[in-house]
């Protein structure tokens, strides 16, 4: 893995959803959100998603990339939905720095995926 701006935002998302955001909603009562299905579904697959963005070379990346392609689209659509859900929520209601945090991954998220969508378009299939 080379040390470029790409892979830090990537290792700092990876931290995020595999690390760092357990620790964050522990409290299951608090964040009962966080333990709804379609939630922890997608987090484990950022989580997925993001290492194989990582440690995967573009060579391999070719004989798989149409079911990352899916799961692209998927975590683009996603992350957009709960981003504009969450500045929606940060305005009318919950006006917190935990909330513009919320926002700031999930921003970063949607910029690290257009970075690989961008990168990948590059590559013949």
């Amino acid at each position: 893995m080379k040390l470029n701006f790409t892979n830090l935002l990537g290792s700092v998302l990876l931290i995020w959803y595999g690390c760092w955001r357990w620790n964050w909603y522990a409290d299951a009562i608090k964040y009962a959100w966080a333990y709804k299905p379609i939630n922890l579904a997608t987090a484990f697959t950022s989580l997925v998603w993001i290492a194989f963005s990582l440690f995967y070379e573009n060579k391999t990346m070719r004989k798989t990339m149409w079911w990352y392609a899916a799961i692209y689209k998927l975590l683009i659509l996603r992350n957009i939905f709960y981003t504009i859900e969450d500045i929606i929520d940060f305005i009318l209601s919950a006006t917190t720095c935990e909330y513009a945090f919320f926002i700031l991954m999930d921003v970063l998220m949607i910029v690290y995926i257009e970075i690989w969508l961008n990168k990948f378009k590059k590559i013949e299939i």
